[in-house]
């Protein structure tokens, strides 16, 4: 389980750099201060709940890691949105394909990890 921990520490140090550009950008510090909070809440989310998720049912250490890096593939490809190609709408593309991505991933790496571990043992 203590390598969840360093799977959820992604997210929070997105928000924590997200949060140092906007420092360098010159914003309040009340409004960095929200953005690194709400940020962290946000891309945190499937992170936690996943995790939620692998203590109640106990997953195999390869099946947790597999939900764990498909949240982690999901927000590195919503993040790149984000630094590749400037995002000049306001970032409303990444609010609402982040956690139906990581969802999806999560779904289907879990999904496959889980078989791959069940039908490699028969």
């Amino acid at each position: 389980m203590k390598f969840a921990l360093n799977y959820i520490a992604l997210p929070i140090l997105l928000a924590l750099l997200i949060a140092g550009y906007s420092l360098i950008k010159g914003q309040e510090i009340l409004e960095i201060l929200a953005q690194f909070v709400y940020g962290g809440l946000f891309y945190s989310a499937p992170f936690l709940v996943f995790a939620l998720l692998h203590i109640l049912f106990k997953f195999p250490k390869i099946v947790a890691h597999s939900g764990y890096i498909a949240a982690s593939l999901s927000l590195l490809v919503i993040s790149s949105l984000w630094l590749l190609p400037p995002d000049q709408s306001g970032l409303p593309i990444q609010w609402m394909a982040y956690w139906p991505l990581s969802v999806i991933l999560i779904v289907i790496f879990v999904g496959v990890s889980f078989s791959y571990k069940k039908f490699s043992n028969s």
